[in-house]
């Protein structure tokens, strides 16, 4: 699956955020649900 972007509003200190993801980014996400960003140098 792939994930274009992000949009987060009225979420603890961030009122209203983008985020646009390429195809050099992963996100994994672990067992307890926290999540770990990695991005590829170009």
């Amino acid at each position: 699956m792939r994930i274009k972007f992000i949009e987060i509003s009225n979420f603890r200190k961030l009122k209203s955020t983008h985020l646009d993801f390429d195809q050099k980014t992963t996100i994994l996400v672990g067992a307890n649900n926290s999540v770990s960003g990695v991005c590829a140098p170009p």
